[in-house]
Formats: C-alpha cells, sequence, structure tokens
C-alpha cells in the first residue's frame, strides 16, 4: 500500500486548507516486512537531506526549508517523535536544525505491554485490538543490525513463521519484545533527557476511547517544550480514515487541521 493513498482520504482536503503551506508526505518501508529501524533510518536520512541547505535541494523545491512542523498519526506518529529524539541526541555533537513543532495524533509512545486503563479498551477495540498491539509489537522487536541483515530476511521469511503468540513460544518472545522496547526510539516515554527538547512544541491529539491515551497523556506530562493534549470524544484509534463516515471523525480531523494551521500562523 502507498502511504498518500491512504493519507489521501484527509491529506488532499488539508492540503487546500493550508493555504499553499508546502506538504512533504513520506512513503516509509512498512513493518512487518521492513524491521526496525528501516522505516526510522529513512526519514532521519530525508530530513537532514531537507535541512542540508544544499543547492540540489533548492532546485528540487524551489526554497530550501527553515520552518518545519512534524505530523504523523498512529505508528506515523510515533516515528516524528522518534526523529525528534534521534535528532535532539546528535544535535549535542553537531549543529542540527529541529523541527518548530510535532503534531503527533494518537501515537503509540511506550511499546512495552504494560497494562494501563485507557489499553484495557484494545479488548474492545474493533481497530486496535490485542491481536493487532501484539503483533506491531512483534514487528518492531524485529532488528535488521545491517544492509546485508535486511537483505537476507525478506518479507517471505517473516510470513513462513509460525503465530508467534501461541502458548508455546508467547512467553520467550513476549520478553523479546519488552528488552527491545526499552530503546527510547521506540518507547519515547524512556527518554531520559526530555530538559533538552524544550524548544520543540508538541500537540497529541487522541480519541477518549483509544488503547493509546494513556502514551499521550503521559508523554504530554513529561514533554518540557510548549505542549497541548486534546481529547476527542466518542472516538477510538484511527478516527482520521472515518471522516466520510462519522460527524465526530470529521470534527477531529478538523481539530487535527487547526492544530498545524496554528502553529503555521506562529511561525
Amino acid at each position: 500500500m502507498q502511504i498518500f493513498t491512504k493519507f489521501r482520504i484527509y491529506l488532499r482536503d488539508w492540503a487546500n486548507k493550508l493555504c499553499g503551506t508546502p506538504i512533504l508526505s513520506i512513503d516509509y518501508s512498512l513493518s512487518p516486512e521492513n524491521k526496525y529501524p528501516t522505516a526510522l533510518q529513512e526519514l532521519v536520512d530525508i530530513y537532514f537531506a531537507l535541512t542540508s541547505q544544499s543547492a540540489e535541494i533548492k532546485e528540487l523545491l524551489g526554497f530550501n526549508p527553515e520552518n518545519i512542523i512534524l505530523c504523523g498519526d498512529s505508528a506515523g506518529g510515533s516515528l516524528i517523535i522518534a526523529l525528534t529524539l534521534v535528532l535532539n541526541d546528535v544535535r549535542k555533537k553537531i549543529d542540527v536544525k529541529m523541527p518548530k513543532e510535532i503534531v503527533a495524533i494518537y501515537p503509540l509512545t511506550l511499546l512495552r505491554l504494560n497494562p494501563s486503563p485507557s489499553r484495557i479498551f484494545t479488548l474492545f477495540d474493533t481497530f486496535l485490538t490485542v491481536g493487532v498491539v501484539l503483533c506491531v509489537a512483534d514487528a518492531y522487536s524485529r532488528i535488521v543490525n545491517c544492509d546485508l541483515d535486511f537483505a537476507q530476511n525478506d518479507s517471505a521469511d517473516f510470513n513462513k513463521e509460525k503465530v508467534w503468540y501461541r502458548r508455546e513460544i508467547f512467553e520467550r518472545r513476549l520478553q523479546e519484545i519488552n528488552k527491545m522496547a526499552e530503546c527510547a526510539y521506540l518507547s519515547p516515554l524512556l527518554y531520559e533527557d526530555f530538559n533538552s527538547l524544550n524548544d520543540v512544541g508538541l500537540s497529541i491529539v487522541v480519541g477518549e476511547f483509544d488503547p493509546l491515551l494513556d502514551d499521550g497523556v503521559e508523554l504530554i506530562k513529561r514533554w518540557k517544550g510548549k505542549k497541548q493534549l486534546d481529547v476527542v470524544e466518542n472516538l477510538t484509534h484511527g478516527f482520521l480514515y472515518f471522516k466520510a463516515i462519522s460527524k465526530e471523525a470529521n470534527e477531529a480531523c478538523e481539530l487535527a487541521l487547526q492544530k498545524i494551521i496554528q502553529v503555521c500562523s506562529a511561525i
């Protein structure tokens, strides 16, 4: 599936209403076929290319980006937060242009399978079920260490494996997931240097019945920069994709757009 095709449900409307603001939609590699940190590395590479102030980028885009807003939903929201953490760590050694703001829509910020009040909703949610959460966690916990390793572990190998959450292998895989989840780029809530991120704003929009609600609340509590949390009533995970059939989802999509417009106006 092409990322732009999926995002077109709301991105086309946003592009019309953002009054000429350039939008770059990243078609990053999807899991489980592509293991961590493939997608994150792609975002890092693209970000550094865009902020390189090179003549090639200026010729390609017509300008060199100065004020950057990162926006993403679900796994994309998690990736833009992880990207910001990577940039923050890198800028301790070299000069890095940081994004002005992050607008994350129902992001996953703790990969560990810790119970929380909102995560109980996975028992009832029709979009983000327990099985989906387990498969996502398993996909993220499979690491590619180098290009050779990536080449030798294609999607065919992944699909041949047994269903890992059967009784005989569930406990072992769960331990592997929780061990991998200690990495702050997978679980941003575990990041240890939020104090140095006080120059980056964070806006989170999440549904009232989203299993990831508590993830968003906790990250907002720990974020040291300008921050805002919006909890939309009567909605669960993935509401951006229901805007055409749900009045509440359409209103929530407009709210997310207004967050971006506010940030653009403040720059």
